[in-house]
């Protein structure tokens, strides 16, 4: 008991200040209480009056008869003084029960108000440890449940049962006037129910706080599963969830059983405790009535105060049980405010002065436990207005590293300084004001947008708040929101993208303006395309701050003025981005992704030393349409391994037809998955892999990440779509950039309809690849042809990368590469074949008019990709017509070389062989989906290089065809042909400014 007491002593002793506050309505509540109990106690003493008076007619003398005489001394009159008595008691004790009920409930309410804001505040300066160890839902319950029940042991335990005492004390006193032999009788119960209520209070006591422990182990399960909702459903995981939940519901339901069965035996103990000495007293009054010491009416009188004062001891019996819950609860509180902040402002703190930003780490060691160092002889400065990327393996102490700035921590030795001022010195929140940082996991509230950038800046303007969203590039999105800035968020933001919450964040970081910006990890878990959204942001937020930035993401690394690697707490290595990729293999590691495992690295660094002295390229074609990607990727390949032997050359490619090219000594290549094209550059399918097209386009995006990461190219040479289909080629990019590779966009003279592209290039992000990825673009054409900056729409920085290198022009023909034909010698072909059939069905119905005119050898060449079923129809419809139809020929371009008129889709390739090798031409356009080669053939017919059919026919074409023949053999090409020359000097221009850094 005395235990119990001293403990609820020591819980009022936290709150005893929030009690004083409210003393005057706990005060009045008390009078009003007194005043209550004192209309209890006289409220039975008019039954006296009818009982011995009224009804028994006894004589009655004393003081205590004068208040009913009023009226006079009739049976009648007394009769009435008593029922006014009784209404003006019970008038009394309504009144008095009102306003008793009004101040103290009143009074608990503002209690628990202040108790709940004063745990709240305790809560926000508490360190960061603190509520790392601590499960969210748990500080809930404290926060809710347990002050509720805190209540109970302020108010009931003192209020009420000091009110009950009150009550009890006034009616012992009656008692004794009318017989203290009965009262002797009716006292004897109250040490037994003493005894009850410390023997169960104590076990309450315990049961409830293991039921409250198991409270907030259920609301931490609830506040885990619910905030992460999604993980488990595209887990499959709800059944587990659910069934870890019933495990804890079923612990705390024990718990609150047996809480209750404990108060249920106690309500036994003292209600028959309380019968007994009813019993007991009623006997024993009933004999001394019937021997004269007392009156019937001064029995009954007894009997109605025994049964008053009994009820407040079984509401004292019920108080203890709330307060053996309550005292359990505020123990959970009292344990949470008893925990000290461990960074508080020192007495000397001072606040700090607008700062510089400069920082400077001493001999810094860190531990978060006696045997668990983070960080160790820390030693580096950061010069104010310079980014300073923290790099490591994970586990070695990056953010840590960070978070001793602000002082999100203090370091165990050692010493952090800002402008020359130790962080400890100053006072955390002016420290703080000047720092803004930016975490990995965007942490949004359910706050409109406009608030969320406030909200570490509230003075703010609407101005500032725009100024720094189109910065962070929010304005982008910000349109399909439906209320604009006004946008309420859902709980922590979910209902945006990960990209948007960083970019919000970001510009929360903006709108602050601090000298000092802290950025731990702030593209981890964003797709490609959100990523470069904020890098482009963050580019802008580390503009005029001095910035740490934590980060795995090279892109950033290299766009910052100086490097400080970590390993396992100790700075290995710091300097510049190249310098470190010279010297540092810890951080050729983090660059290349080295195979722990294995000596050797999985990935080359420029500069590093593999037993090779030729630079590594890597050329990517797509798929397309036909063959001409390949194609043309593969005709400077070539070049490059002849202009550098010691080079190794890697083509990798989607072509179906990759097999049927003849890879020159020093290039390999690689094969992805076919795709089709269904529209306009937009919608590929696999072309015949029974998967879903994101499975292939998986499938080739990871094909092509892989092979970067073991290649380890110096260049990549990409064709026509930077990005690949659906993006592939990004994380492939992201990979080079890592390892220090560069990388290069190669396109045809002509890509489609200028409008088009444009906005396909807007659509599909093309521009920002160019910008974020691609050091160089070659266009292999002429302006003449297409003025590619200005029809595709490049701003001023991607045409400063622009080359025009002219045509891929092709080498002389033996002609031993082919057999002798008669003449003329006429030959069709349709690229690789996929679209071509029409074209060649045309030219087979037109031979056999112009065969039997001018003889020769017609040749009609479907190509691989052509349907066998389409090939066979038309190797069948050749041999009535007289035309040699064959799916591939050996040396095609020799073919081509000694021609005497060339029918064929201008295509890319093929114009730059009709050119190379001056033949006379009929060139007829594919009808869709792409208008490239009907704007390249009108450009070609404009200066009289072959006849051009747009709309063919067996008339049409055989008119074009005899006018080929007619037509004088072309002199000299009308463009340049030194593209695949011009092309590798760009290449190596690209690549000495790799091995120069």
């Amino acid at each position: 008991m005395s235990a119990r007491l001293t403990r609820a002593r020591a819980i009022y002793g936290y709150f005893s200040k929030d009690v004083r506050k409210r003393r005057g309505r706990l005060l009045g509540g008390i009078g009003f209480a007194v005043l209550y109990a004192v209309s209890r106690v006289a409220e039975p003493w008019p039954l006296k009056i009818v009982f011995d008076q009224v009804l028994f007619h006894k004589p009655a003398n004393g003081f205590w008869l004068s208040p009913f005489t009023v009226f006079g001394r009739s049976s009648y009159d007394l009769l009435a003084a008593a029922g006014l008595a009784l209404a003006i008691a019970a008038l009394v004790r309504g009144i008095a029960y009102y306003y008793e009920d009004y101040l103290l409930s009143s009074a608990a309410q503002e209690i628990v108000y202040s108790i709940r804001r004063r745990l709240y505040r305790h809560l926000h300066r508490l360190p960061l440890s603190f509520h790392q160890r601590r499960s969210t839902g748990d500080l809930l319950v404290r926060l809710s449940s347990d002050i509720l029940l805190l209540r109970d042991v302020l108010i009931d335990s003192i209020v009420n049962l000091g009110s009950g005492l009150v009550l009890i004390v006034l009616m012992l006193a009656v008692m004794l006037f009318v017989d203290p032999v009965l009262t002797g009788i009716a006292l004897l119960v109250m040490p037994l129910i003493a005894v009850v209520s410390a023997f169960y209070g104590r076990r309450i006591r315990v049961s409830s706080r293991r039921q409250r422990k198991r409270e907030g182990q259920i609301a931490a399960a609830m506040h885990e599963t619910l905030t992460a909702m999604d993980v488990v459903q595209l887990h499959g995981a709800g059944e587990r969830e659910q069934e870890r939940f019933q495990q804890l519901n079923r612990k705390s339901l024990k718990q609150g059983t047996q809480a209750v069965r404990l108060e249920a035996r106690m309500n036994r103990s003292v209600e028959f405790a309380l019968a007994g000495g009813t019993v007991a007293v009623l006997w024993a009054g009933t004999v001394r009535a019937l021997h004269g010491a007392i009156t019937p009416g001064e029995l009954i009188v007894f009997i109605s105060y025994l049964r008053a004062a009994y009820r407040p001891l079984r509401r004292a019996s019920k108080s203890v049980q709330r307060s053996a819950k309550a005292l359990a609860a505020a123990e959970r509180i009292a344990e949470v405010l008893d925990t000290e902040p461990e960074l508080t402002d020192r007495p000397t703190a001072t606040a700090a002065p607008p700062l510089q930003g400069r920082i400077a780490f001493q001999g810094v060691d860190f531990a978060y436990a006696v045997d668990q160092t983070v960080l160790e002889g820390v030693d580096f400065e950061v010069r104010p207005g310079t980014t300073v990327a923290i790099v490591g393996e994970t586990g070695s102490g990056k953010s840590t590293l960070v978070g001793l700035v602000p002082r999100l921590h203090d370091p165990v030795q050692g010493r952090v300084s800002v402008d020359g001022l130790d962080v400890r010195d100053l006072t955390l929140d002016s420290l703080r004001a000047q720092i803004s940082v930016v975490r990995q996991e965007s942490v949004l509230f359910g706050l409109s947008i406009a608030e969320n950038i406030r909200y570490g800046c509230p003075d703010a303007s609407d101005e500032e708040v725009r100024a720094a969203a189109a910065a962070a590039g929010i304005d982008e999105f910000l349109d399909e929101l439906p209320d604009g800035y006004d946008t309420v968020l859902s709980e922590r933001g979910s209902s945006l993208s990960g990209g948007q919450r960083q970019r919000i964040a970001l510009a929360r970081a903006l709108v602050r303006k601090t000298p000092i910006l802290i950025l731990d990890e702030p593209t981890t878990g964003l797709d490609a395309a959100k990523e470069r959204d904020v890098v482009r942001a963050i580019r802008e937020l580390t503009r005029d701050t001095t910035t740490l930035l934590v980060t795995h993401d090279m892109r950033l690394v290299r766009d910052t003025d100086e490097v400080i690697v970590l390993d396992q707490g100790r700075i290995a290595d710091r300097g510049a981005y190249e310098q470190l990729l010279v010297r540092s293999p810890q951080f050729r590691r983090l660059v290349g992704g080295y195979d722990d495992d294995a000596a050797e690295p999985m990935t080359r660094v420029p500069g590093a030393s593999d037993g090779r002295d030729g630079p590594r390229v890597l050329f990517y074609s797509h798929n397309g349409v036909g063959v001409g990607h390949l194609q043309r990727q593969l005709d400077l390949a070539g070049a490059y391994r002849l202009r550098h032997p010691d080079a190794s050359v890697l083509l990798v490619t989607g072509s179906h037809a990759a097999s049927m090219f003849e890879f020159p000594g020093g290039v390999d290549f690689v094969k992805l998955p076919s795709l089709k094209m269904v529209d306009r550059y937009r919608t590929w399918e696999p072309r015949d892999l029974p998967l879903p097209r994101e499975a292939v386009s998986g499938m080739r995006s990871e094909l092509l990440e892989q092979t970067v990461r073991h290649f380890g190219p110096d260049l990549l040479v990409a064709d026509f779509m930077p990005a690949g289909p659906y993006g592939e080629l990004l994380p492939a990019l992201e990979r080079l950039e890592q390892g220090g590779g560069q990388a290069i966009a190669g396109f045809r003279d002509v890509i489609d309809e200028p409008a088009f592209v444009r906005e396909l290039w807007e659509e599909t992000e093309v521009y920002e690849t160019l910008r974020e990825h691609y050091d160089a673009i070659c266009v292999y054409g002429d302006p003449r042809i297409t003025d590619f900056a200005e029809e595709y729409g490049l701003d001023d920085s991607l045409a400063e990368r622009l080359s025009y290198c002219g045509y891929l022009g092709r080498a002389p023909r033996r002609a031993t590469d082919v057999p002798l034909y008669e003449r003329p010698f006429v030959l069709a072909t349709c690229g690789g074949g996929a679209d071509g059939a029409a074209m060649l069905d045309g030219f087979v119905h037109t031979v056999s008019d112009l065969r039997r005119r001018h003889g020769g050898t017609w040749i009609a060449v479907t190509g691989p990709l052509m349907p066998y079923d389409e090939h066979q129809r038309l190797a069948r419809l050749g041999e009535q017509r007289g035309v040699n139809v064959h799916r591939t020929v050996p040396e095609l371009r020799s073919h081509v070389a000694v021609a005497d008129c060339v029918v064929a889709m201008p295509g890319y390739n093929t114009v730059c062989d009709v050119l190379s090798f001056r033949r006379r031409a009929v060139f007829v356009p594919r009808q869709g989906p792409s208008r490239e080669q009907t704007l390249r053939a009108r450009r070609l017919e404009a200066w009289g290089v072959g006849q051009v059919v747009l709309e063919p026919s067996v008339e049409s074409l055989g008119r074009a065809i005899e006018r080929a023949f007619a037509a004088p053999v072309l002199r000299s090409p009308p463009l340049p042909l030194m593209g695949l020359q011009r092309a590798l000097d760009v290449f190596d221009q690209t690549l000495d400014l790799v091995t120069t850094t």
